[in-house]
């Protein structure tokens, strides 16, 4: 459909309008919602508020190594749920470290 609406749009509106710059007046079904699309992602990065986060790093050293490990859930945003798993994972005899990002 978009097509075929493209080409009579084309046509149609070039043949009524001598001053249109447009060579192709383009129709398309998925257009409006595909801009529609891109305007809310433009609006919500243009929103965006930063805010501080922590994150848990425990790592392990044995004869002078050091491994640095990883958590898939990456960031907390409460100081006080940092601290705890911070007194969980030292308790499993890592250290750990409470870092804060900003």
């Amino acid at each position: 459909v978009g097509v075929a609406f493209t080409r009579y749009q084309t046509a149609y509106f070039q043949g009524k309008y001598g001053n249109l710059d447009a060579s192709v007046i383009s129709y398309g079904p998925c257009q409006t919602p595909t801009l529609n699309f891109c305007v809310q992602r433009h609006q919500r990065i243009a929103s965006f508020q930063p805010e501080p986060f922590w994150a848990v790093r425990p790592y392990i050293s044995k004869g002078g190594a050091s491994i640095m490990l990883e958590w898939a859930r990456g960031r907390i945003f409460d100081v006080e749920v940092g601290a705890m798993f911070q007194k969980l994972v030292g308790a499993v005899t890592f250290f750990a470290a409470l870092l804060a990002f900003w």
